[in-house]
């Protein structure tokens, strides 16, 4: 239930899985009508159910006949956990609230739930991409216990109980500001935040924020957000620099600090930190091992500690280095910095590095794993063609999640999409982004392939083969050449032949043309010769000279004889 699911409409499925899209289909599923794209796809939700129940979904378009098919909607839900900083916090004091999915007790690694609906005292926020949301703690006139709600469709609703404890506050008429955080020490072109407060408690674990308080550094003034909080840079500086922070805001004392922006000349910045005597203990939290390209996200905390009820508390540390695979980041005010994975063949060992001032160093290793999804697409494609992706996951088709040219959509239960590439003025290369969750862990992968311009290609296509057709043309001239050759030969051969043989008709026929004995008193040879013109059939004048020199010739034999 509550699982977002893509419905394939076609017209022709192949034994192997391959099918013809059909584009606008009307698709109907839980009372609900959508329109097929040009995929053949159409998105749909299941209905939160009670127990497993059958669905109908029904498939028409014109020119077709109609479709229908039967799905079971399971009763099954995720269960939600709410990770609180403190389980108490003072009035008008700003507090984080991080909801999971599911939570390692012992690592106190999580993974986050974004979008999930938090309500507290009549206020709803939404988490974001890390599963935060922070809200701010009213006044009460006494200690006070309060409900927070989370719930999203498709998990089951968590509520656990914050109390607010009531404080008592000066009134003056201007109130003094304090800076809940500002480091001591930082690198230069580094970022790092400062949080502005008009109240902190005793033990400085809760602060009242001041928004849009000014904050002047480096001769830069930004305001503070409604957390109180502002984020700054470091200059580049050419060697160690002492900077004065002012921060000021209309009924309120102007409040000022210092600290050192540190040349980091090439060297390692944390080399030259220089802590003091007394360290406190850093906890670094991160899902381990993960997958290649996968986002993760690194915690730095201290304080930590675990409730009866299975909460998970503990302080945020800002501003600390964390460097991963050559890249260094600071964490924000809710102690985390994110990161990606990098690829690897097979598994490798990563080292995340944590340090900040005041702490000690830690030093831990993750595992990366060779990504178990693999992505088939061509490498290149022409403009406006479509083309075919498959996504699996362990060599088995799954269902993944892809972005591609600023669209989304789903692959078919087959592991197959199929897209269309852009008009491009250029040959482009697009990435081609696929997410899919395996033992409740999104994994990422991602190929490139190159968009071509038809114009770009053509030009190019007709550059390269000219001297192929050249060489074409000249190889038929010279085959028509020699058969024009061959024919002229043949014709003289067959016009020697039939002279040959007209011959030899003539000679196997010499006796036809023998003088008759018993006329010859009666008539002369130029009679005879006469007569035999008269009754031959005409032919050509050579041929009549070998008949009469074949007939002289016989008359002379016979004379001598």
């Amino acid at each position: 239930e509550n699982f977002s699911f893509p419905i394939i409409v076609a017209d022709y499925v192949t034994d192997d899985g391959r099918y013809s899209p059909v584009e606008n289909a009307t698709v109907m599923f839980n009372n609900e009508t959508m329109l097929t794209n040009e995929s053949g796809i159409a998105i749909f939700v299941s209905p939160e159910v009670s127990e497993n129940t059958t669905c109908i979904i029904e498939a028409y378009k014109e020119g077709y006949s109609s479709a229908n098919k039967t799905i079971v909607v399971e009763d099954i839900k995720q269960p939600l956990y709410i990770i609180l900083l403190n389980d108490t916090v003072e009035e008008n004091s700003t507090f984080i609230i991080i909801v999971a999915s599911y939570v390692n007790f012992s690592t106190s690694d999580y993974l986050p739930v974004e979008d999930a609906v938090v309500e507290f005292n009549g206020e709803t926020n939404l988490t974001n991409e890390s599963g935060i949301t922070t809200f701010v703690a009213p006044e009460v006139d006494e200690n006070t216990t309060f409900e927070i709600t989370a719930q999203k469709e498709g998990y089951i609703e968590k509520n656990i109980t914050l109390t607010i404890k009531n404080i008592e506050k000066k009134d003056t008429e201007d109130q003094p500001l304090y800076i809940y955080y500002s480091p001591k020490t930082v690198f230069e072109r580094s970022e790092f935040v400062i949080v502005v407060a008009d109240y902190i408690t005793e033990d400085g674990e809760y602060y009242s924020p001041v928004e849009k308080a000014m904050v002047t550094f480096d001769r830069k003034t930004n305001l503070t957000n409604e957390t109180g909080v502002t984020l700054l840079v470091a200059p580049e500086v050419d060697e160690d620099k002492s900077y004065k922070i002012t921060v000021y805001k209309d009924g309120y004392e102007e409040i000022e600090t210092t600290l050192t922006v540190k040349d980091i000349d090439g060297t390692d910045p944390e080399e030259n930190v220089t802590e003091p005597e007394n360290h406190s203990i850093l906890y670094v939290f991160y899902q381990d091992p993960l997958f290649e390209n996968q986002p993760f996200m690194v915690v730095v905390a201290d304080n930590v500690t675990e409730t009866e009820n299975g909460t998970i508390l503990y302080d945020p540390v800002i501003n600390a280095t964390v460097k991963f695979n050559n890249e260094t980041k600071y964490t924000d005010i809710n102690g985390s910095a994110s990161f990606v994975s990098p690829g690897v063949d097979g598994e490798a060992n990563y080292t995340v590095v944590v340090a900040k001032e005041g702490y000690n160093t830690v030093e831990k290793t993750v595992k990366i794993i060779d990504s178990p999804l693999t992505i088939d697409a061509p490498t290149y494609i022409n403009e406006t063609e479509k083309f075919k992706i498959m996504v699996k996951l362990y060599d088995e088709p799954v269902v993944a999640y892809v972005i591609f040219n600023d669209t989304e959509n789903y692959t078919d239960e087959n592991g197959e999409l199929l897209l269309k590439a852009p008009e491009v003025e250029n040959d482009t290369m697009f990435n081609i982004t696929v997410i899919t969750v395996y033992n409740d862990t999104y994994i990422y992968g991602e190929v490139k392939i190159l968009i071509k311009n038809k114009e770009i290609q053509a030009r190019s296509t007709l550059s390269e083969s000219w001297p192929g057709v050249l060489l074409g043309i000249i190889v038929a001239l010279l085959i028509s050449l020699a058969c024009l050759i061959l024919m002229k030969r043949r014709k003289t051969m067959f016009s020697k032949k039939e002279k040959i043989e007209t011959f030899a008709e003539t000679e196997e026929n010499i006796e036809d043309f023998q003088p008759i004995e018993e006329d010859r008193n009666e008539k002369t040879d130029d009679e005879l010769l006469s007569e035999t013109k008269e009754t031959l059939p005409a032919v050509s004048d050579t041929y009549l000279d070998k008949v009469i020199d074949s007939i002289i010739k016989k008359n002379l034999d016979k004379t001598k004889a």
